[in-house]
C-alpha cells in the first residue's frame, strides 16, 4: 500500500490530519484549562468577599447593639458618678474585649478613658482624665 503513490498520498493525508487534529486539541485544552482556572477563581473571589461581607454586617450590627446598651447605662448613670461610669465600661470591655472604652461628653468635653484589663485588675479613679488639652469631642476614627 505504500509503494504506490495513492498509497502514500493517502498516508500522508492521514499523518496530516492527526498532526492538526493534535494541535486543535492541545490549544483546546488549554483554552478550557484557563477558563476552568478563571472560573474557579472568580468563585473563590466572590464567596470570599461574600463572607466578609456578611462578617461585617453581622460584627456592625452587634457593635451597634452594644453601643445602645452602654449608652443606654451611661444615660441612667450620674454624670458626676464617675466610678460607675468606669464600672460600666470596664463590663463592656471585659465581655467583649474591647482594648479602650471612652466616654466623651459633647457639653464640656469631660473625658473618661478605661482600658481594658484582663486579669481583671482595674482600678476604677474617681476623676475625669487628663487628655493634655486636645479636644476629644473633635477626634475622628
Amino acid at each position: 500500500m505504500f509503494r504506490s503513490l495513492s498509497g502514500k498520498l493517502a498516508a500522508g493525508a492521514v499523518a496530516i490530519f492527526s498532526v492538526i487534529i493534535v494541535i486543535i486539541s492541545v490549544f483546546n485544552f488549554i483554552k478550557t484549562k484557563n477558563d476552568v482556572t478563571d472560573i474557579y477563581q472568580g468563585i473563590q473571589a466572590q464567596t470570599l468577599e461574600s463572607a466578609y461581607r456578611s462578617i461585617m454586617i453581622t460584627m456592625g450590627d452587634e457593635v451597634q447593639e452594644h453601643l445602645r446598651v452602654l449608652a443606654r447605662d451611661i444615660v441612667n448613670t450620674d454624670k458626676s458618678n464617675v466610678v460607675q461610669q468606669r464600672i460600666i465600661l470596664n463590663s463592656a470591655s471585659s465581655l467583649i474585649k474591647y482594648p479602650l472604652m471612652f466616654i466623651v461628653y459633647e457639653d464640656d468635653g469631660k473625658a473618661i478613658l478605661q482600658d481594658y484589663n484582663q486579669h481583671g485588675t482595674a482600678t476604677f479613679s474617681p476623676n475625669w482624665e487628663d487628655v493634655g488639652g486636645v479636644d476629644l469631642r473633635k477626634r475622628r476614627g
